[in-house]
């Protein structure tokens, strides 16, 4: 506990979703699938089905993540546990385009969507949660391993620029 100088780390899966209206509320950040409807994480609590969201810095779940940091460093946690870090349960929205994923006809090699990987639309914020936790003195925790060079590179350097920040850490769930 926070009174015996261990960290207090708060709960977050960045990407499930069970407040009400979400989609109506973050219509810009949902996950969709190839015909256009919200992807959900299965049975995730019970047997609720809550639908996937993704934040990124120029969305409006971005910047509902964003109010959550500063909620939970406002509250006294020393940092966030982040489950299902670059989001398990998919791997691509056909709701963005990331610049450079797409689907390609088998045949032809014609490009059939444009689709957004999931970890590279939400890198560039990720990294700005870990940073600003790590730069008030907080600790990152992760669910899953850094599935980009960059992301490697960022986890080593503790998320600080110059790289004194010692590595943030991620583990794998063996389940």
């Amino acid at each position: 506990s926070r009174e015996a100088g261990l960290p207090a780390l708060m709960y977050l899966n960045a990407f499930d979703n069970s407040e009400p209206n979400a989609a109506a509320k973050y219509p810009d950040s949902r996950i969709l699938d190839p015909s256009g409807r919200q992807v959900v994480g299965n049975n995730c609590s019970a047997g609720q089905d809550y639908p996937l969201f993704y934040g990124t810095d120029k969305n409006t779940y971005g910047d509902e993540l964003d109010a959550f940091v500063d909620r939970i460093l406002a509250f006294g946690y020393t940092g966030m546990y982040h489950d299902d870090f670059m989001c398990a349960a998919t791997s691509y929205t056909f709701s963005e385009w990331d610049g450079y994923s797409a689907l390609l006809d088998p045949e032809s090699s014609a490009v059939t969507a444009l689709i957004g990987n999931v970890n590279l639309l939400t890198q560039s914020h990720e990294m700005g949660m870990a940073s600003r936790i790590r730069a008030a003195g907080g600790q990152m925790v992760y669910n899953s391993h850094p599935k980009t060079r960059t992301w490697r590179q960022f986890a080593q350097r503790g998320g600080v620029a110059g790289g004194d920040g010692g590595a943030i850490l991620h583990f794998v769930e063996d389940w």
